[in-house]
């Protein structure tokens, strides 16, 4: 079943316009303008950070089609046939570093838009109000030292939001990625075609990838992938088969996964949450909580 799409914008917007009308009374979590102030700024620097999230992903997707034009020839047919019966196969490889530093913003952005997520959901709450990291309401949550509604969500929601949390820390503090990029050319009879690699990433959390010169010298864009080729026969007129078409899919194995992939996970993971989280804080209607 196909997802129905989720419209952070709109979502936000409707919390804003209830914001604009709500008062300075005992119960509410504004005593002042300054307050109502402070909330919009922690929540729209959440939109902001997601935001962020989506441009870095847009760049991401430019750099596979850029590499891919690099790449990729059109399946075409040569003027000259190779022997019968021989196929030849040759293929590229490079570091691409782009991914990896795109790859890191992205998970930077997602992640900061976590924290001032909860920042703005904690001022909900006298007693948590001064809690502005998503891994301490993540911690409290576990040690059932946070409850309520707004809590629930994240309850509901904890491996995706401590996968998002791990990944983006180890890439950033422990270790760095070493993104490859390349693809290769199917040549039989004489027809060619080309297929790209898809840029992989591990699906786990990486916790320490060895990065040497002599490792960058052996670089290989078929790790983690596995090929399928098909080739496609006639018969002619003189009972000789004859090659008519190549089908190639390359496809990550298990433990891996296509950045682009990845990416569009976690922004799904993550568009759910945040839409939740603000619908639960409109419905609250800016009253001070105690659980």
């Amino acid at each position: 079943m196909k997802r129905k799409k989720i419209d952070i914008f709109k979502t936000i917007d409707n919390l804003l316009e209830n914001l604009d009308k709500s008062k300075f009374t005992k119960n509410s979590i504004f005593s002042s303008l300054d307050d109502k102030i402070a909330f919009e700024t922690k929540l729209l620097s959440a939109f902001q950070k997601y935001n962020a999230a989506l441009y870095h992903k847009t760049n991401i997707l430019r750099l596979i089609q850029e590499d891919t034009d690099k790449i990729i020839t059109p399946t075409s047919k040569s003027s000259k046939q190779l022997p019968h019966g021989a196929k030849l196969t040759t293929n590229v490889s490079f570091t691409a570093e782009h991914y990896a530093f795109e790859l890191t913003a992205f998970l930077a952005a997602l992640r900061s838009s976590l924290d001032f997520l909860c920042w703005a959901a904690a001022s909900f709450y006298p007693m948590y109000n001064g809690i502005r990291k998503s891994s301490k309401v993540i911690e409290m949550v576990e040690k059932k030292k946070m409850a309520g509604p707004l809590f629930d969500e994240v309850k509901n929601n904890i491996s995706d939001l401590k996968y998002l949390i791990e990944y983006r820390d180890n890439i950033i503090h422990r270790c760095i990625l070493c993104t490859i990029a390349g693809g290769e050319s199917h040549t039989i009879g004489d027809i060619t075609k080309s297929i790209c690699y898809p840029v992989l990433i591990p699906v786990s959390p990486p916790v320490f990838i060895p990065d040497t010169r002599l490792i960058r010298s052996n670089i290989d864009a078929k790790k983690g992938l596995k090929t399928v080729r098909t080739e496609i026969y006639q018969d002619t007129s003189t009972h000789k088969k004859e090659i008519v078409d190549i089908d190639i899919k390359i496809d990550p194995i298990k433990g891996y996964i296509s950045i682009e992939d990845f990416i569009q996970e976690q922004l799904s993971s993550f568009e759910i949450f945040f839409a939740q989280v603000i619908r639960r804080l409109n419905a609250l209607d800016f009253k001070k909580q105690s659980k």
